[in-house]
């Protein structure tokens, strides 16, 4: 059994059960939320404990204490909290590392997506220029320089005459 300690202190950890309770939530909340927007049709196969059932049937059906990794021998209850933190600390880091690479990563492809298929002020437009045309309209001389420059179609609006 745990060591319980004195009545002040059994508050103490009570307070800072409270205190961490609703932090907890939210970092839980927040990898649920992230899990489902990213398959939103496949979530649930993803929201798995490690033997592999849903963890919503974990907790509002046969939760049980994980002895191995939270032994309760002689060890304080404000140990076992400092523990819980710990680990609720590098899972919160943990999540935002893998979501802000994630991120950088879906940044990165929808750039190279625009300059791949976009317009032409955003792709690269030597896939868009025939080498072999292009070089007899090119200036050969030390003091011009070619550029290509893309410029928008223009819509012409009519205002009642042609």
């Amino acid at each position: 059994m745990a060591q319980t300690g004195t009545l002040s202190s059994l508050i103490g950890v009570s307070d800072a059960c409270s205190k961490h309770d609703s932090s907890f939530t939210s970092t839980i909340a927040k990898i649920v939320d992230t899990v489902r927007s990213l398959d939103p049709d496949g979530a649930d196969r993803h929201l798995v404990i490690d033997d592999g059932r849903p963890y919503e049937d974990y907790l509002l059906g046969d939760w049980q204490w994980n002895r191995a990794k939270y032994r309760v021998d002689n060890r304080p209850l404000s140990e076992l909290v400092d523990a819980f933190v710990k680990d609720m600390n590098s899972l919160d880091n943990s999540h935002k590392s893998k979501l802000g690479a994630y991120n950088a990563t879906k940044s990165q492809l929808q750039s190279l997506q625009r300059k791949k298929a976009g317009n032409l002020s955003t792709r690269d437009l030597s896939t868009v220029l025939d080498s072999s045309s292009a070089a007899s309209d090119l200036a050969e001389s030390e003091y011009l320089e070619n550029v290509y420059v893309a410029v928008p179609k223009c819509v012409r609006h009519r205002a009642g005459r042609d």
